[in-house]
């Protein structure tokens, strides 16, 4: 990947700041994806929970050191494309986090709805922009029927400006806390849509916008 042209346009990165994810190509080859497709089926396997039940999602939160992985979140690619969505010159990495959702046939579609992080109008204006750029990297297709993400589009917009017209909040340092939508303040969203993606295709969001797993 490395001396990768830059693959993410103005006018993606106008869907990111309006709609807070956009879903773009990168340069990941199949071996690539491949590797680390099998790298997932050794690191996540499904596994039953306390009442004997198999678990459908199974994942984990850092200490991420599979070279297969490693090599994806270390791509330039997705620095560069960082750089230009943050307004800066140099990005530092945050958190990384894989997650494999195993089929659940005959189940009832369903999904959960939160914030990870809240920010004011004034984070996202700022140069550099005080925000953590988030990627959902996809291994394999996703669709409707394969537990797409759920999101509300410009719901990041709508409680950043609740936000700015807090003055308790908008000095305040964003923090990463979950917050379930029913905590949420009470604002005009946007109904849920699914994000779809083919496989080695990468969702850049701001997980201040209301979303979740199904």
């Amino acid at each position: 990947l490395a001396g990768c042209l830059l693959m993410i346009t103005k006018e993606q990165i106008e869907q990111f700041d309006n709609r807070g994810a956009v879903t773009i190509d990168t340069p990941l080859t199949p071996e690539q994806l491949a590797a680390a497709r099998k790298t997932f089926d050794e690191v996540l396997p499904q596994k039953e929970d306390a009442s004997g039940n198999r678990r459908s999602r199974i994942g984990k939160t850092g200490n991420i050191f599979e070279q297969e992985l490693l090599d994806i979140i270390q791509a330039p690619f997705l620095e560069e494309v960082a750089t230009k969505v943050l307004r800066t010159e140099a990005i530092s990495f945050f958190q990384t986090a894989i997650i494999k959702a195993y089929p659940e046939p005959d189940v009832e579609f369903s999904f959960s709805e939160h914030t990870d992080i809240q920010y004011c109008t004034s984070d996202f204006e700022a140069i550099p922009r005080r925000l953590v750029c988030s990627y959902f990297l996809w291994l394999s297709d996703v669709n409707e029927k394969r537990a797409p993400m759920m999101h509300r589009p410009g719901s990041h917009l709508l409680i950043a400006q609740h936000r700015q017209n807090d003055p308790e909040l908008v000095n305040a340092v964003p923090a990463v806390q979950g917050t379930p939508k029913a905590h949420l303040p009470d604002l005009p969203y946007a109904d849920p849509l699914p994000a779809i993606a083919t496989a080695g295709q990468v969702s850049v969001l701001t997980t201040s916008m209301v979303h979740g797993g199904s």
